[in-house]
């Protein structure tokens, strides 16, 4: 007897191996199993490195695919702050100076699309740099020592901070300061404050971030619409492709709740946290969820947007 690969009882699917899924992925099917009223199965990757999708039905009527919504740089300086050494005390400074670097959040990868007075051509121009800009984040490793030889030339000009200070005009051995600082902190500011009592000179790293925040739902629909739009689903839309002919496919998204600053406005107005402004869902997407801390928000072209409380949410509904 042949089965085919999505029939109910086929070989590659099975039940869910919890210690295979990703946070994202539990995250996902908790809501999909709730929603869908049945247990889903795990799809195994295919050893021919064609994409798949992650879970399907049992009867292989609807297939799911889950990705997680981030944005790398910052999840890259965190995860290296906390393995290298970010404090250098120095025998040749004289002040204590942190270096201020800003953690890029979606709120800078998945800017919303400008309100351009003539939008075509500016539009696609702005689509096709985007998700971005690219922005550089420096590397933490021997930061510290890599800047000492240059903030002590900043410290004998009488400088105590890098923001808004330009090479051009300047003596030489300040200009190339400058430059070698800008070069090895890009986009961060250094800046010198007197030692603490029983505290060194010295240089401390210094993370943070700062994002714009609206409070509108509808600012996910616009990061969602140029994130499906770019390069980045290109993975989880040719897992959909992949399905066969009839079967229903869902692209479920979760957002990241350290990068994205609307999660605190999706925490503090619940399931009133609902789009309301249309998506376009590029194909083969049938049904799109994305998901954002307690609530997730499902849309189809025809019912538009519901917002749901996730599995073990507490609010009023």
């Amino acid at each position: 007897m042949i089965r085919s690969p999505h029939s109910a009882g086929a070989a590659e699917a099975a039940r869910v191996d919890t210690e295979k899924e990703t946070t994202e992925e539990s995250q996902a099917r908790a809501l999909l199993e709730r929603e869908e009223g049945c247990q889903l199965d795990r799809i195994p990757p295919r050893s021919n490195s064609t994409p798949t999708v992650d879970y399907r039905t049992p009867d292989g009527s609807k297939a799911y695919e889950v990705k997680r919504i981030t944005n790398e740089n910052y999840m890259r300086l965190s995860d290296a702050f906390t393995r290298q050494a970010v404090s250098f005390d120095s025998e040749r400074l004289t002040g204590r100076w942190s270096v201020i670097i800003d953690q890029p959040t979606l709120s800078t990868s998945l800017a919303p699309v400008p309100n351009f007075q003539y939008p075509a051509d500016r539009e696609a121009a702005w689509r096709a740099e985007h998700p971005g800009p690219r922005i550089p984040t420096p590397k933490l490793m021997q930061l510290g020592q890599d800047l000492e030889q240059h903030l002590v030339i900043l410290e004998q000009h009488g400088l105590e901070t890098t923001r808004g200070l330009s090479p051009y005009n300047q003596p030489q051995a300040l200009a190339d300061t400058i430059r070698a600082i800008e070069q090895r902190t890009p986009g961060a500011w250094c800046l010198r404050r007197v030692p603490l009592p029983n505290e060194r000179p010295g240089v401390d790293v210094v993370l943070g971030s700062s994002s714009i925040r609206t409070g509108r739902a509808n600012t996910i629909v616009n990061r969602l619409d140029l994130w499906l739009h770019s390069d980045q689903s290109k993975n989880l839309l040719q897992s959909l492709c992949n399905e066969r002919v009839g079967t229903q496919r869902y692209a479920v998204l979760v957002f990241d709740a350290q990068t994205e600053p609307e999660h605190k406005a999706a925490v503090e107005q619940g399931t009133m946290f609902c789009p309301t402004i249309d998506l376009h869902l590029p194909e083969p997407i049938d049904v799109l969820w994305f998901i954002l801390g307690p609530i997730a928000c499902r849309f189809t072209p025809a019912d538009k947007w519901r917002t749901v409380p996730m599995p073990g949410a507490t609010m009023g509904c």
